[in-house]
């Protein structure tokens, strides 16, 4: 059999606010260091973070800067599968996982459909005292979210399903 992708580990986690309709920054963040398998390293850093991506403009700008707070700015792309083809409640898991495996074999990154217009100010809640993430707007972050399929070499997608 030709192996396609290997899944190399798992981790299940809340948002961890206890609201299920508002996503939260440290929840996120345990999220994406539960993925990595700890504090991201040379090591473990993926070339490809597939996210939640349903366009709500809280839940994308908090997944956003939750993934750049904990992987740091290396060159690393993020693909929202969601943005092409909607939510589809119990089979996400399933479809993303397939896109997942397709981006590794097409080693081409999906993009991030409607991601034309990003805030070139800072979010409501950025300007809070108790922010603890990104201090610049999400229009800074325009380099890793391809509006376009993006060829480029994938070894390691880092993937939120559900």
């Amino acid at each position: 059999a030709h192996i396609l992708a290997v899944i190399d580990s798992y981790f299940n986690n809340s948002d961890g606010s206890g609201n299920m309709f508002a996503p939260s920054f440290e929840g996120q963040q345990r999220l994406w260091r539960g993925l990595l398998g700890g504090e991201p390293n040379a090591g473990n850093l993926p070339d490809v973070v597939k996210v939640h991506g349903t366009s709500t403009p809280l839940g994308d700008a908090i997944e956003l800067f939750s993934v750049v707070n904990v992987m740091g700015r290396h060159p690393f792309h993020i693909s929202a599968p969601k943005s092409q083809y909607g939510h589809m409640l119990g089979a996400a898991g399933a479809v993303e996982f397939v896109n997942a495996v397709l981006m590794l074999r097409e080693q081409t990154v999906s993009p991030c459909l409607n991601s034309e217009n990003l805030h070139a100010e800072l979010e409501a809640f950025q300007q809070e005292s108790s922010w603890q993430g990104s201090r610049e707007p999400i229009a800074a972050y325009r380099d890793i979210l391809p509006q376009m399929p993006l060829k480029k070499e994938i070894n390691r997608i880092v993937c939120l399903n559900y």
